[in-house]
């Protein structure tokens, strides 16, 4: 993603305006001496891009600023955002956007909301809904939408990590930034594809509803097990009872007797006078359970069919690029593998468009089975009513009813249709087909590896007695380390100069392979503070004589030589670094601009706040909220 600042800008009390231009497809320099506001610019820009929380300087910068605001050139369109200054310590919601880049001459006025900018930007970064986090955890949960300012983690070498040995991107303490760096990581890289996340979600979704079928199966069978010995107790009652016929031995078939004299809440004596009358209900249980299959049979003959009508919409682009083959190129197997295609289709088309004789065949035993029942039925009611019962209707009920309580454990229905979830989750799960990422992430690391080999190789003198040494990216930390040739193991490398340098590689090579492969969601610039940091002391001399300029010159050598090849790719990339070195340090390279120099002045320039302390003196300074009343008292 092309992504480069034009300018930032400041308004100040009093019409005055701060602006400070930077460069495309240069290295922009900031310098000066400490406490001039230096850090505070890239404080700003990240202000400015939504921060929910304020590192600007507030003495002298905030104090002495109503707005700040960053011009900047995204997917070749400009924008130009602005936030109001933060007041006790909170930040604010006022927000001003241009869609051209206009910059006002006065200070702005709120023309939208957080929100509603959050979502122009996400645009620009290819932030949609689909973005989603690929794995949860302790602050994400899976399929939660990932925010654009994660990303910003990959344009920025801070002043807290430059000089870290572990800490390698820049997330200010944040745990959920933390958290995030490992989800978003391979995406940002390239690695990953969106469509894998989003099919890797969806696998995951389903894996967990079957897991949950598993467990109700798993829950059933253990009450099985449990209530065993307890419905067996049941059907020796029945038996007792004359509810089910002695002969009878099969627990099982007892049950399902059990269970249908439940259903119809009746329930005969068993006797030599009444054998005709159980026979005839004998029937009509049989008759049922053939029912009960055929019914089964024609749902699932009829999900078949809806698989069937899947299949078709997935093969009709075939007759639509039949319609258009004349516009097609077409080789030599064009028409033989197309006109398997249009059979298949034509197949498909003929069993939906008719009915099929086991359509037909499974709906006639089904009304066959409904009369036989119906007949059996009537045959019942010619016997007499007055059978033997229990000793009354009011025990008889009482004893079905504990009963039924019994057997809901053993409830076919329940069962069934967790066993066929299962089995339509997993041919779900069958279906979808992710990509493995490990052999992609291999490579990428291989190549990022390389590139990082080849920055060492052009500054060998700066890590003295590790020049020799081959990167290793390590993954689960985020971070570069060195290992010995020949050595199996990795070194923990001391210096502060050396980390420093450990940064730019891996930085340097991060941004070389994601620009390559034209990663969507990483801007095309990196913010670096200060990377004299290791070398700088109180005065020029002891810097020069330990030898710490020609380290520092190495490294802004390096950034040349990064711009030019990416220019040679003719891939835009714009860096902004801060420092205290005079520019003499980067005499000579082509790609190297001077933005600023707050040697002499400042970010809030002195002659300002030497005007602001005098009028505050004479009293006629105005405070933020005076101002706005149009009073003018002492602050």
């Amino acid at each position: 993603m092309n992504m480069h600042f034009n300018y930032l800008v400041l308004w100040l009390f009093e019409k005055e305006i701060r602006k400070i231009n930077f460069e495309p497809n240069k290295v922009n320099v900031i310098t000066g001496g400490s406490n001039k506001g230096k850090t505070d610019i890239f404080n700003i820009i990240d202000y400015c891009l939504l921060s929910s929380k304020k590192t600007i300087s507030d003495s002298v910068v905030n104090e002495n600023t109503e707005w700040y605001g960053i011009n900047f050139t995204i997917n070749d369109k400009t924008f130009t955002i602005a936030r109001r200054r933060f007041e006790n310590g909170k930040e604010s919601k006022e927000y001003y956007f241009s869609s051209i880049g206009e910059t006002p001459e006065n200070s702005p006025n709120a023309n939208i909301n957080e929100d509603a900018l959050r979502k122009i930007i996400e645009t620009e970064f290819s932030i949609t809904n689909q973005v989603k986090v690929p794995y949860g955890g302790k602050f994400f949960s899976l399929g939660s939408k990932i925010s654009f300012r994660y990303f910003l983690m990959f344009n920025i070498i801070s002043q807290d990590t430059i000089t870290s040995s572990k800490t390698f991107f820049d997330h200010k303490s944040n745990l959920r930034y933390i958290e995030a760096l490992q989800r978003i990581f391979n995406l940002a890289t390239g690695v990953d594809t969106l469509n894998n996340i989003i099919l890797r979600e969806r696998k995951e979704k389903i894996a967990g509803e079957l897991h949950k079928e598993q467990l109700r199966l798993d829950r059933f069978e253990k009450k099985k097990t449990k209530y065993s010995d307890e419905i067996l107790e049941v059907v020796e009652k029945a038996r007792a009872y004359g509810i089910i016929q002695a002969d009878i031995k099969d627990a099982s078939k007892a049950i399902d007797v059990l269970k249908d004299s439940v259903d119809k809440m009746h329930a005969t004596l068993v006797a030599d006078d009444v054998s005709d009358y159980e026979s005839i209900q004998r029937d009509i249980y049989k008759l049922n359970l053939q029912l009960r299959r055929l019914k089964r049979i024609q749902n699932e003959y009829a999900e078949y069919k809806k698989t069937l009508a899947s299949i078709e919409d997935s093969l009709r682009p075939i007759e639509f690029l039949r319609e258009k083959e004349d516009s097609l190129i077409k080789t030599s197997v064009f028409d033989d593998v197309f006109g398997v295609f249009e059979q298949d289709l034509q197949k498909i088309k003929n069993v939906l468009k008719k009915k099929a004789p086991m359509d037909l065949k499974i709906s006639d035993l089904i009304r066959k089975r409904e009369k036989q029942i119906g007949e059996k039925k009537s045959e019942l009611l010619e016997f007499p009513k007055e059978l033997k019962n229990l000793k009354n209707d009011t025990a008889k009920f009482i004893f079905l009813g504990e009963v039924k309580a019994k057997l809901e454990i053993f409830s076919d229905d329940s069962t069934y249709t967790s066993t066929l979830n299962k089995e339509r989750l997993e041919r779900d799960i069958a279906s979808i087909e992710i990509e493995d990422i490990s052999e992609k992430f291999n490579l990428f690391k291989a190549a990022l590896e390389e590139a990082i080999k080849k920055y060492m190789d052009e500054t060998p003198e700066v890590l003295d007695n590790y020049k020799d040494y081959i990167p290793y990216f390590d993954f689960p930390q985020k971070c570069l380390r060195l290992r010995k040739p020949g050595a199996d193991y990795v070194e923990d490398i001391g210096s502060s100069s050396n980390h420093m340098f450990l940064h730019l590689y891996l930085f340097l090579g991060l941004h070389e392979k994601i620009h390559e492969r034209k990663v969507k969601f990483i801007p095309s610039y990196l913010l670096i503070d200060q990377p004299s940091r290791p070398y700088w002391s109180s005065t020029d001399e002891d810097f020069k004589e330990q030898g710490d300029e020609l380290k520092i010159k190495a490294a802004f050598r390096l950034l040349d030589t990064f711009i030019k090849d990416m220019n040679t790719k003719r891939i835009d990339f714009q860096m902004i670094v801060t420092e205290h070195v005079p520019p003499d340090t980067w005499q000579g390279l082509e790609n190297v601009h001077l933005a600023a120099d707050f040697h002499k002045d400042a970010l809030i320039p002195l002659a300002y706040v030497e005007k602001v302390r005098k009028m505050k003196n004479t009293a006629i300074f105005p405070s933020t909220q005076d101002k706005e009343q149009g009073e003018f008292l002492l602050e």
